[in-house]
């Protein structure tokens, strides 16, 4: 693997994208490249930092994955639409690690391009992402009120009392889809009923 690790390194882009690829098809045992990926995350060529991403999403958790968290947090700001949509499904693949990452998914549920990938990622995480999604529920966007109500649908798997309050009050957003969402994820949570009738 060092000879994999250091040809990340090679001048030609798409040696370092097939090396990236490479190393994202090691799964788990190349745990030991995480860094090097990362670093890849800046790369000039748009294609090798997208293969960077999807690859270090292959890796799983792990005490590597934790040092990438920041580095794919930054790449939701890329400029590629592809690269920030993979920065998140990868985030979103290890929620109990990226925590830091949250303000940025949000800020992520803004983009038309990658808002759907924001909130599946957002609706892994849990408790820390509920309290971050106070204030798109808010927002004047119907599109942005819909992608944020549907991470919380996926919160509300792993933190449901914090999440519920949330979604009733989605339950009664001007926004039918917004509704439909949050009618539908409180539906799944016992004796939700009454409560989605009374705010409605």
């Amino acid at each position: 693997m060092p000879s994999l690790i250091s040809a990340l390194e090679d001048d030609a882009p798409p040696v370092r994208e097939s090396v990236a690829a490479a190393l994202g098809k090691m799964g788990p045992v190349a745990r030991g490249a995480m860094d090097a990926l990362a670093g890849r995350l800046s790369d000039d060529d748009a294609d090798v930092r997208f293969m960077a991403a999807v690859a270090l999403g292959r890796m799983g958790p792990g005490e590597e994955a934790s040092r990438i968290v920041p580095r794919l947090a930054a790449a939701l700001e890329d400029p590629s639409h592809r690269v920030r949509r993979r920065a998140a499904q990868t985030l979103g693949a290890l929620p109990d690690i990226a925590g830091e990452a949250v303000p940025a998914l949000v800020s992520l549920l803004s983009d038309a391009e990658c808002r759907l990938e924001a909130s599946w990622a957002l609706g892994r995480m849990g408790e820390e992402a509920v309290r971050a999604l106070v204030a798109p529920l808010s927002s004047t966007d119907p599109e942005v009120r819909m992608a944020a109500t549907r991470a919380l649908a996926g919160c509300a798997t792993r933190a449901r009392e914090a999440a519920r309050p949330l979604l009733l009050e989605a339950s009664g957003d001007d926004d039918e889809r917004v509704r439909t969402i949050a009618a539908k994820a409180l539906g799944e949570q016992p004796g939700a009923a009454e409560e989605v009738g009374d705010n409605s």
